[in-house]
């Protein structure tokens, strides 16, 4: 699978105070490295990056949500993920990590690619 993803987006500052437009960032997927299934358990989830998966430029991991999304928190370095959309995570090439945790509120199930 291969193409491109492009992820724009509007921040906003709160009352009195300017919004900002991000983006758009494009990244070009020339071919799925690795696609897996992890049935994750309640709490922190270590999740081994294959070297092979981020070879390519720029390295990036997408986090998918199973079809309907999930009840419970799922975190990625202390940032909570969306239940229903994909999240698009993008790694400097010269410091990819061996691992990551996820960490999850309840047992849930989600497909982990990269390319």
């Amino acid at each position: 699978m291969s193409g491109t993803l492009q992820v724009a987006g509007l921040q906003t500052q709160g009352p009195g105070s300017p919004d900002s437009q991000i983006g758009p960032f494009t990244y070009a997927l020339s071919q799925v490295q690795w696609n897996a299934a992890y049935n994750l358990v309640l709490g922190a989830n270590t999740i081994t990056v294959p070297p092979a998966a981020v070879a390519a430029q720029p390295a990036v991991i997408l986090i998918i949500p199973p079809l309907g999304g999930f009840n419970t928190t799922l975190q990625l370095a202390g940032l909570y993920l969306s239940p229903n959309l994909p999240t698009l995570w993008a790694i400097d090439p010269a410091n990819v990590p061996a691992s990551f945790v996820l960490t999850a509120g309840a047992a849930v199930t989600v497909t982990i690619q990269a390319g």
